[in-house]
């Protein structure tokens, strides 16, 4: 198993639009299997102590979970990119079961493409293609 994460100045959301504009375009299929945003459950349970950074009921983190898997044939288990997000900040995760698949090779310079589309688009305007 390979596991690679990265620390990137990148709100959540954005990234996890991003990543989900560019990996089609490179001949993968993504689905969101998991998104969180504690904050909106930091509104409905006002004792929330979750959030290290920001406190009781202030809290922004996010937490998103992508399933990819190949257009093609030859990628035989999906992989796996998490997102945990608080504020401008993101940590980034793949986890990939085949470590010789073309996706864990590609995955920096996908990543790299995502972010950049994150940072030219404006907060809010990241829905996926």
């Amino acid at each position: 198993m390979r596991v690679e994460t990265v620390f990137i100045e990148a709100d959540c959301a954005q990234l996890v639009g991003a990543l989900e504009r560019v990996l089609p375009q490179r001949g993968y299929r993504t689905l969101r299997s998991f998104d969180l945003s504690l904050a909106t459950a930091a509104s409905h349970a006002p004792n929330c102590s979750t959030c290290a950074e920001y406190g009781k009921g202030q809290c922004n983190c996010r937490y998103a979970v992508l399933l990819v898997f190949a257009n093609q044939s030859g990628m035989s288990t999906p992989g796996v990119i998490s997102v945990q997000g608080t504020g401008g900040s993101s940590v980034v995760s793949l986890l990939s079961v085949d470590d010789d698949s073309d996706f864990a090779a590609q995955f920096t310079a996908l990543l790299i493409e995502a972010l950049g589309v994150a940072k030219a688009t404006p907060p809010g305007n990241m829905a996926p293609r």
